[in-house]
């Protein structure tokens, strides 16, 4: 299921129930959601359901059901969906979600609202993050039924409530058939609940020297659990790790041994999406990036010989490449023999 979800991207959900965690949605809405999938059953596990009506009981032993589950998802996939889901917010806690049949025959089914919040850490076996935690069931366990006749649009309006210390939620909408068939679904992310994360040292422009120690400093407007640290000496091409599962809003870098115009520092939630970045600063001196494109190439050395034939190479910043005092063709010699491969 994870490998599943991780290639799928946000058009696949793995929603687990258990009989008791911290994820507990309630005893009503748990034994309805089991007692439709599984009427009558007391046991059997592992249980999986895809598309609403693949189902597999059991797993593989030290083995792996990617490719079993991989063909439902496909078939499911592949199915041209009835109806179209809308969702729009009305208020801070109050969600429209609008069915349409786009279908040339009635469509019957029940339609599930449903609070998701995603990356949320949790340590349990070998995992560290849980996706997709199902917070609650806005329409109940069995959904809310629905007639649509061709064209016919028919709508419900939702509240909920958020935990203050859940990230990452989405409202989830889904239409499903009497045969258990999700016919289409939607999802509505609440942007007020993603963690905002802003860097503001180092500060754009500064220049800081190699070996160095830097303070790095960052807020963020929501609490996450860990953060890490990345520099990038490209303007974010890419990056090499400082630092990771860090709890505070400070750490003390030692700038590495590098000389780049393009550097930048990145905060990121360590277990889902938010990340911060400063403004380019430069580690060291670059001399010859006449352009400050972060490279020392060609361009620059036709940048200097245009300011040497118009003889105000003294104007141009570090044109004193070998620092003897003076502008001229020993300069363009120091940039052919030590700065170009």
């Amino acid at each position: 299921m994870e490998q599943l979800k991780h290639e799928k991207g946000p058009k696949f959900a793995v929603i687990a129930y258990h009989i008791s965690d911290v994820f507990e949605l309630g005893n009503d809405v748990f034994d309805s959601r089991y007692e439709y999938y599984r009427p009558g059953a007391s046991q059997g596990v592992p249980y999986a359901v895809i598309g609403g009506n693949n189902e597999f009981l059991g797993g593989i032993a030290g083995g792996n059901m990617y490719f079993y589950y991989l063909s439902a998802y496909n078939n499911a996939a592949a199915l041209s969906p009835p109806v179209d889901i809308a969702l729009s917010l009305q208020a801070s806690n109050q969600v429209r979600v609008e069915v349409t049949n786009i279908s040339g025959s009635t469509q019957t089914g029940n339609l599930h609202v449903a609070v998701v919040e995603r990356f949320r850490y949790y340590v349990w076996k070998d995992l560290d993050v849980v996706d997709f935690v199902l917070r609650n069931m806005l329409t109940g366990g069995y959904g809310q039924s629905m007639t649509l006749s061709p064209s016919e649009t028919e709508s419900t309006v939702q509240n909920f409530s958020l935990s203050g210390g859940w990230n990452y939620v989405s409202i989830i909408a889904f239409f499903q058939t009497g045969d258990k068939q999700i016919q289409q679904g939607a999802f509505l992310e609440l942007e007020d609940t993603i963690p905002f994360i802003q860097v503001s040292t180092p500060a754009a422009g500064v220049q800081l020297e190699p070996g160095s120690i830097q303070a790095i400093y960052w807020s963020i407007d929501r609490p996450i659990p860990y953060v890490s640290l990345q520099y990038s000496t490209d303007g974010g091409g890419n990056w090499t790790e400082i630092q990771s599962e860090l709890t505070g809003t400070t750490y003390n870098w030692t700038v590495p041994q590098v000389n780049s115009t393009h550097c930048l520092i990145s905060v990121r939630d360590q277990y889902g999406e938010a990340q911060g970045i400063s403004g380019l600063f430069a580690i060291g001196l670059v001399q010859g990036d006449f352009n400050d494109d972060g490279v020392v190439n060609d361009t620059d050395r036709n940048i200097l010989i245009d300011h040497l034939i118009e003889n105000d190479a003294r104007q141009l910043t570090g044109a004193d490449l070998n620092e003897d005092g003076s502008v001229n063709l020993l300069d363009l010699i120091y940039f052919d023999t030590n700065l170009v491969e």
